[in-house]
């Protein structure tokens, strides 16, 4: 396979952020009071949560910041996170990745380690669902991995199973797996509340392509239908929004994506939700920074000064 390298290096610049809100409060009673509040990346669409109970928190997909043209990483998204977990005083336990993204760079061991040397967060740990070693399998060999380089792909501190649950502050965080945009995307499930990654978006947009290799619509309208299966009144979080002239849109609950999914909604039979997720994906182009987030995500966001990325070239 023949390819070329891009030069990948550090700068600051000035990103256009997004303004967030008050943080949404689920549970108001003291001991299991559970605070979520949301940060938008625009140049992605990618909406990275900090959740918190107990005065523990965990980011679930945080962003570092890229510039195709010039090769430059920056972190603003990512201190804004940080920013906000230092203010509120919070201890940072988890960074949770909902799969492998292909639209942007992970700031999740940028945040680590900020989060170890600032002490904000001494014994944190980043998570992907163990399937990731299906994304890892496959991207290694396209990209030519070898040797010791390959053995370090997949770096994440746990790899979580399906039906796992972990512990934040005074909740449980239960792990369930939802392959169909991904192998290894999971759904983070806290009581009544659940991140679902790029599993499912807001009800105009429907949900996420599933073309990409390992990508399954069959296994997407399962993972669909068991997140309708939590129940009506479980309020979702999705990894994604495109506003396109309307307002942000990343919450929603399982009542309404069951009515209005453009996609998955109004009781779409599996054999229906296929053939419409299959069409629209095969006009779909591939997303600007498919290559670059592929080689860097599958080594945790990982970034050691420089790094020379790989485009492959060919039919």
């Amino acid at each position: 396979m023949a390819s070329c390298h891009l030069y990948l290096r550090i700068c600051r610049k000035e990103i256009d952020l997004y303004k967030p809100e008050k943080p949404h409060i689920i549970r108001k009673n003291s001991k299991n009071m559970l605070k979520i509040q949301e940060f938008h990346d625009k140049l992605t669409g990618t909406v990275t949560y900090v959740t918190s109970s107990g005065g523990k928190c965990a980011i679930i997909d945080p962003v570092m910041n890229y510039d195709q043209y010039s090769g430059k990483v920056s972190y603003e998204s990512a201190d804004e996170v940080i920013g906000f977990v230092k203010k509120e005083e919070l201890e940072l336990a988890w960074i949770l990745e909902t799969h492998i993204h292909a639209d942007h760079m992970s700031g999740c061991e940028y945040i680590k380690g900020k989060a170890v040397a600032e002490g904000f967060g001494t014994s944190v740990e980043s998570c992907i669902g163990e399937n990731v070693t299906k994304v890892v399998d496959y991207w290694g060999k396209a990209f030519e991995f070898e040797g010791e380089e390959l053995e370090k792909a997949g770096g994440f501190d746990r790899l979580l199973k399906d039906g796992e649950k972990i512990t934040l502050g005074n909740e449980g965080i239960e792990v369930i797996s939802t392959p169909g945009h991904t192998p290894c995307c999971v759904t983070y499930k806290i009581g009544d509340v659940a991140f679902v990654g790029d599993v499912i978006f807001a009800p105009d947009i429907g949900t996420a392509r599933c073309d990409f290799p390992g990508g399954n619509a069959s296994q997407s309208y399962a993972s669909i239908q068991k997140i309708f299966a939590f129940g009506d009144d479980v309020k979702l979080y999705t990894g994604h929004d495109y506003p396109n002239g309307r307002d942000l849109e990343f919450f929603s609950t399982v009542k309404e994506q069951k009515a209005k999914n453009l996609l998955a909604g109004s009781g779409v039979t599996e054999d229906e939700f296929v053939e419409a997720r299959t069409k629209k994906d095969a006009g779909l182009a591939a997303p600007k920074l498919l290559y670059p987030s592929l080689q860097v995500n599958i080594f945790a966001g990982k970034i050691d000064g420089k790094k020379f990325l790989k485009i492959p070239v060919g039919n």
